[in-house]
């Protein structure tokens, strides 16, 4: 539990701070490219996350924050390949 925890917490600081850097990446002289893979990895690794607690039960929480991760996951590949800026 404590190691799922560590984790979700790890992908939760790298989608936040992938979204943070999209908002100021011409500020910080970085490409978009970067913000869009830091953030991605925090969503993918919520999304596994979840993935596997759905496996494990299958209750209606878990069904729903997979659900949101995921699409979290697939809007954020579409806004970076439709180029969207914040």
């Amino acid at each position: 539990y404590h190691v799922a925890m560590a984790i979700s917490s790890l992908a939760n600081v790298f989608f936040w701070l992938g979204i943070a850097m999209w908002f100021v990446y011409t500020e910080l002289n970085i490409e978009r490219v970067v913000c869009f893979l830091v953030a991605a990895a925090g969503a993918l690794g919520h999304t596994v996350l979840h993935l596997l607690r759905w496996r494990a039960n299958k209750n209606s929480t878990t069904t729903i924050l997979l659900a949101i991760y995921a699409f979290i996951l697939i809007g954020l590949t579409w806004a970076y390949f439709t180029g969207a800026r914040f």
